[in-house]
């Protein structure tokens, strides 16, 4: 697991399909995702399970303006 303090510096990424997100993933391995719940090309929950997969330690924040 990352170890973020007053001297971390982030990057952050906005993508609009599964596909880019995964690539970008895949190449960067990032610490922290926040991800809606539901996406136009896939449910975010199933996108999660495979990213969970990938990266074990991966936070994951689900986010959603689904009721």
């Amino acid at each position: 697991m990352a170890n973020f303090d007053e001297n971390s510096e982030g990057v952050i990424e906005i993508f609009n399909s599964a596909k880019g997100l995964v690539e970008f993933c895949l190449k960067n391995e990032p610490d922290v995702l926040f991800l809606d719940i539901e996406l136009g090309d896939i449910n975010g929950i199933e996108l999660a399970k495979y990213l969970r997969n990938e990266f074990p330690t991966l936070i994951i924040v689900y986010i959603t303006n689904h009721p």
